[in-house]
């Protein structure tokens, strides 16, 4: 049984998830809870699957992710597509590796002329230690370097982590790594020939995410020239050349954290750790949200905390300008559940208060939308994964959904992907018969079908009435539902097995009427509907 403990995966993984959500721009609507539309479970055999954190949605909503197989013959690393509507369009064999590997994720290019290009990356055991393997594709899963890079490997017998990799509209993939402890950034071509390569020697990585308002990298790490053990340094990098003009380090037991905003700003903040008998007690925070369009007009937006926070913060996070800005943290350096602190919007400064706090909040990350956030925890006791929902107008938490399999190892949250007001979510989640399985569930945001239902029984030569229920009542445009039958003898009311209904403005329910054809003996009938890709499920019998 799969059995990679959330202990050990704290160097490599929370490095990965950190870069995963930094990288995510999320976009829903409306102000209802979310909805389920479907789950798929992809499982070879008894053997385990891991998928990795970085996941994306191409141009047209569909979703990519990673993952490994661990098979008797080798480790198999996956690239995955799927559709709105549960389809998969491909789950290619990427490579095979003798020893350990673990998927980082996936990363997707802007459109260049027409084309987008996905970029899957992970983590492997080498000659020399842990090392980063790339490698690149189109959206049809045809291979577009003449062989994955492997070259990013230890000088010695340490390691090489990825921390993050941003593919430009110039077919250029720029990566950030940490290479033996030391902050390292590379420029890759569209063939995948290394073309820049540099090393920022007086920084210990601790994050790298990269800032495409200002073309450059965030970094934050340990401050090697300082006499100071953990003392913090950050800096704005560029990409090509690793030049730093507007950089910072300071003495202390220090950390600092960056992270690009979908605003076109980005997180700058500290948290400055107090000690007893060398050991971290205590915490104290703070937060300011800073713009930057290149590599030395950095400047403060305004909007910073009034005072320093007690505790560790683990995340700022916000939608828009004009929407809350989230700020997660621990009170208690062990504390297994967060704070929240909601503040007014980044467009409002300066030295801002919070609207609310609360305590014993299920966050580990939250993924912010248009109507609030998303959030997923890990609990210890139970070892199930929940996925939440929060809402700005209550205020409130309005949806929650545990994740657990029936295996003793530990389950995981993998990563998340929005399109409009779609999300893709992804599980690691251990099961006795099956071992590990990777969980895809896809959830809709907004006013959207939630039901079908009809009689259990119709005689044939009779109409039978199918209610189509909505969350909420249709917007202008109205709901369009596709319904299907599965049999020749329950037709639409346009003579075929499928049609195309509308739930008119206003309404939240539409009744569709499908003809019963003569039958000699009882005969079974499923209706499928499907709306924005929910798919919802009713059956029949009709009878003589």
């Amino acid at each position: 049984m799969f059995n990679f403990s959330r202990t050990s995966r704290t160097g490599v993984l929370r490095t990965m998830l950190l870069a995963a959500t930094a990288a995510l721009t999320n976009v829903a609507s409306a102000s209802l809870p979310p909805t389920q539309a479907w789950s798929q479970t992809f499982s070879i055999g008894t053997s385990d699957q891991f998928a990795g954190p970085r996941v994306a949605c191409d141009a047209s909503g569909y979703c990519y992710f990673a993952y490994v197989s661990f098979q008797p013959t080798g480790n198999v690393l996956h690239l995955v597509k799927m559709g709105p509507a549960k389809n998969v369009a491909f789950d290619h064999i990427v490579d095979t590796f003798q020893g350990y590997a673990l998927p980082f994720g996936v990363m997707i290019s802007p459109m260049i002329a027409g084309k987008q290009y996905v970029y899957v990356a992970a983590h492997f055991a080498g000659a020399k230690g842990l090392q980063v393997y790339l490698h690149k594709f189109d959206t049809a899963a045809v291979q577009q370097w003449a062989s994955p890079y492997q070259g990013f490997a230890s000088d010695t017998s340490g390691s090489v982590s990825l921390y993050d990799a941003y593919p430009n509209a110039a077919g250029h993939l720029f990566v950030a790594l940490n290479q033996d402890e030391i902050l390292r950034f590379a420029d890759l071509d569209e063939t995948g020939l290394l073309v820049h390569d540099n090393r920022i020697l007086d920084t210990d990585p601790k994050s790298a995410n990269f800032y495409p308002h200002a073309n450059a990298w965030l970094a934050t790490g340990r401050n090697l020239a300082s006499t100071y053990p953990n003392s913090g340094r950050w800096g704005l990098y560029d990409p090509i050349t690793s030049a730093h003009p507007t950089s910072q380090a300071i003495n202390g037991d220090i950390e600092y954290h960056l992270w690009p905003l979908p605003t076109g700003n980005f997180v700058w903040m500290f948290n400055v750790f107090n000690h007893t008998n060398g050991n971290r007690t205590s915490a104290s925070s703070y937060a300011e949200i800073d713009t930057a369009t290149n590599l030395t007009d950095w400047s403060s937006t305004g909007w910073r905390t009034a005072q320093s926070l007690n505790g560790e913060i683990m995340q700022v996070a916000t939608f828009s300008a004009n929407g809350p800005v989230y700020i997660v943290s621990h009170a208690n350096l062990n504390d297994l559940t967060s704070s929240l602190a909601v503040y007014p919007s980044a467009s409002t400064y300066p030295n801002v208060t919070p609207l609310y706090t609360r305590v014993n909040q299920p966050i580990d990350r939250l993924f912010p939308t248009v109507e609030g956030f998303f959030s997923e925890w890990y609990q210890y006791s139970s070892n199930a994964v929940f996925l939440e929902h929060f809402n700005n107008v209550s205020a409130t938490y309005d949806f929650g959904k545990a994740y657990k399999g029936t295996g003793t190892a530990a389950n995981s949250f993998a990563g998340m992907a929005f399109f409009q007001n779609f999300s893709y979510v992804i599980f690691n989640i251990n099961n006795t018969g099956t071992g590990a399985d990777v969980v895809v569930d896809r959830y809709v945001t907004g006013v959207c079908m939630q039901k079908i239902s009809c009689a259990n029984t119709t005689k044939s030569g009779q109409s039978l009435a199918v209610l189509v229920n909505l969350n909420d009542v249709a917007p202008t445009a109205g709901v369009t539902v596709g319904l299907n039958s599965s049999s020749s003898k329950l037709l639409m009311p346009n003579g075929t097995r499928a049609q195309n209904f509308t739930v008119p403005a206003g309404a939240s329910y539409l009744v569709v009427q499908l003809n019963a054809q003569p039958v000699t003996g009882n005969t079974s009938v499923t209706l499928l509907a499907i709306q924005n890709g929910i798919r919802r499920g009713a059956a029949t019998t009709i009878t003589p």
